[in-house]
């Protein structure tokens, strides 16, 4: 019914125009969707990982050969794209605001000089296996590098790491435990919830979006 107005223009135009249609009953939409093709290339969309590190003037100055090889890990590769995932993009960001203020910001702001960030995309028609690779080659490599030079940096809400080991302080850092109060004393039945913030961490968020108390 919905199609009807379209079908009839289309039958009006005679010979100028031609349609098919079929319909396909399934339980799910995934089940659609994995009906179609995948051999034509990708008709829009995809996917992408994000790793990033608010980095201090002494993370940059105190090993520079070491900040040199995590630089070239993190950076785009000579050979270009692997395997149906992106070369990784390298970006950087000047940033600093040593004046203290009181929010929920993470602290470490005040003491970067540099937003760094490091990325790769792949379209849908990626396999499951070689996502999870990008995935984990995102947060347990590239990540770790940048952990390694900063462990006590932080990084930026909008632009980190979905899978961030140790959110809580990478996210908020020493503002978390006050914000965590916060949250309990306001919304002690978490009526309120997203992923990474104030007492996330006692829900789980399944694969179908379905919030799970643990």
């Amino acid at each position: 019914a919905l199609a009807a107005p379209l079908l009839k223009l289309v039958e009006a135009a005679g010979d100028v125009a031609s349609f098919q249609s079929t319909f396909v009953d399934a339980p799910t939409w995934i089940e659609v969707y994995n009906s179609f093709p995948k051999d034509l290339g990708s008709p829009g969309g995809g996917g992408a990982s994000t790793t990033s590190r608010l980095l201090s003037a002494d993370a940059l100055t105190n090993d520079t050969e070491r900040l040199a090889h995590v630089l070239e890990v993190l950076g785009p590769r000579p050979g270009g794209p692997v395997g149906g995932v992106s070369n990784p993009s390298l970006s950087g960001t000047m940033t600093l605001g040593s004046v203290a203020v009181d929010n929920a910001l993470n602290p470490v702001w005040r003491d970067a000089v540099v937003h760094l960030t490091t990325s790769v995309s792949w379209d849908d028609t990626l396999n499951y296996a070689a996502v999870e690779a990008a995935i984990d080659d995102t947060t347990n490599v590239k990540g770790a590098l940048l952990r390694e030079i900063a462990p006590k940096g932080g990084v930026y809400l909008n632009e980190a790491d979905r899978n961030e080991p140790k959110w809580q302080e990478a996210f908020w850092g020493t503002n978390y435990e006050r914000l965590l109060a916060v949250k309990n004393k306001y919304d002690p039945d978490t009526m309120l919830w997203c992923q990474r913030c104030a007492g996330s961490e006692g829900w789980f968020q399944d694969l179908d979006g379905t919030l799970c108390k643990l």
